[in-house]
């Protein structure tokens, strides 16, 4: 809080957003232990984790060579959207995928998780 309020910089904005989005999937977690899974959990658990992953290493990616790809000068929150835009874009493409195979599993397919219906 202290980052946020007295030193607002590009550290406390990363620090709250990874810190919220790690707690969320924690409180996440901590809700589905014990209770009766719904069809085919283990599958979209599967494709979250997997998913998450690959945009974990496409953020570290960006983050990496965005020092060398940008010009000097560059403003600090095109450095902070390369570490923020990746998990926003990812999570809502795995929350379509999973939307979409949900729906098929349950019989109503569409035909294309990118394509809203």
């Amino acid at each position: 809080l202290y980052l946020l309020t007295q030193a607002a910089s590009f550290m406390a904005i990363l620090f709250t957003f990874f810190g919220v989005l790690t707690f969320l999937f924690a409180r996440e977690d901590y809700r589905q232990i014990g209770k009766p899974r719904e069809k085919m959990f283990w599958f979209f658990q599967h494709i979250s984790r997997m998913c998450g992953s690959y945009i974990a290493a496409f953020t570290a990616f960006v983050v990496v060579n965005n020092g060398r790809m940008l010009p000097a000068g560059t403003p600090q929150w095109v450095y902070l959207a390369g570490w923020i835009l990746p998990s926003l874009v990812g999570g809502v493409l795995i929350g379509r995928t999973i939307r979409h195979y949900k729906q098929k599993f349950s019989g109503n397919a569409v035909t294309n998780p990118l394509i809203s219906h």
